[in-house]
């Protein structure tokens, strides 16, 4: 096996952790390492950044390690194995993929080696880290110009339009909203709602509309705020439930692993300003939109291609393929 390999992050590289909402891989262009060679299934590659000296690697015990950038000289080799079974040894773009640190020493003590994605608050947000599961934990290599990290900033883009309700209204932060399931005779017969009427510590799910909860959107997350939710911008989002916040539970929606669900669903508990959702127009519908998780980003790129659709899976909010289209309802004063 060769050692002497090294992939540049020229390309990104993408994590997902579930097996039954992501469709099989669709075989592109190889990837190519710096020797103008293709990057092929259980060759061993130093993962290095295109624009410096660093290289991904771990602590030098590798296993129950998170995975850290350090100098070239540190860097430590990597095999990729496809997550879909294929008889081609090629790596290719846009491909699900495991990620494993060669560490014969760990595999021997029964450690798993592999990429997954954790949530650590102390690096306030998502990292990737060893001890994944063969087929779980998928990650993909994108040709992205000029990329450098995981998890990219978003685009701002000049005077982004304003989101409009189904009333014609510009929906403004900390108003109290239904979402509601667009459809194209104009009737919403879905709704977001929680596992629990309690609320407190229930995951979102998609229920009739006479169920659906009123969620608040915060102002934009780290940018200047006018008074009006838009498009494209990071928000957190609340279910309006004062009992919650009075025993001091959150009720901020934030992405969760959950093992039943076989991948991620969109759950409450989160944290002020780390929890990112953004709202966009849906493609396909005049009047509707569709929500996206971002996570929490690193400053190193201005590619915006990290935030991931939401969609209906099992009635649940959950990262899809398949974006669920949405509509704005506000919610009647508790005064009038």
């Amino acid at each position: 096996m060769k050692i002497t390999n090294f992939l540049v992050l020229s390309f990104l590289l993408f994590a997902f952790t579930a097996t039954s909402i992501f469709p099989h891989a669709v075989h592109a262009e190889a990837v190519i390492d710096v020797f103008g060679d293709e990057v092929r299934t259980g060759d061993r590659y130093i993962i290095g950044a295109a624009s410096n000296d660093f290289a991904v690697t771990s602590s030098r015990i590798i296993c129950n390690s998170d995975v850290v950038f350090s100098p070239m000289s540190d860097g430590l080799p990597v095999m990729f194995s496809p997550a879909v079974e294929s008889n081609d040894s090629v790596i290719h773009e846009d491909s699900y993929l495991n990620v494993d640190f060669d560490a014969a020493t760990c595999r021997m003590a029964g450690v798993s080696t592999m990429w997954k994605i954790e949530l650590r608050p102390t690096a306030r947000g998502f990292v990737v880290t060893t001890g994944g599961v063969a087929g779980l934990n998928r990650f993909k290599i994108t040709k992205c110009e000029g990329a450098t990290s995981i998890f990219p900033h978003a685009v701002h883009v000049e005077d982004p339009e304003a989101v409009i309700d189904v009333n014609g209204n510009e929906v403004t932060p900390h108003a109290r909203y239904f979402i509601g399931a667009a459809s194209d005779d104009n009737t919403t017969t879905l709704a977001v709602s929680a596992t629990s009427q309690i609320i407190c510590n229930s995951d979102v799910i998609l229920s009739s509309m006479s169920n659906g909860l009123p969620v608040t959107f915060s102002s934009p997350v780290g940018e200047s705020d006018d008074g009006i939710i838009r498009e494209d911008s990071y928000l957190n989002v609340n279910f309006d439930a004062a009992t919650c916040r009075m025993a001091g539970v959150s009720t901020m929606w934030k992405m969760e692993l959950r093992p039943t669900m076989r991948g991620f669903v969109v759950t409450t508990g989160g944290v002020d300003g780390l929890n990112r959702f953004k709202i966009t127009k849906y493609e396909g519908g005049n009047n509707s939109y569709q929500l996206s998780y971002c996570p929490i980003s690193d400053p190193m790129c201005e590619c915006s291609c990290a935030c991931v659709p939401l969609g209906n899976v099992v009635d649940r909010l959950a990262p899809s393929t398949i974006p669920f289209p949405v509509v704005f309802e506000p919610v009647a004063d508790k005064s009038s």
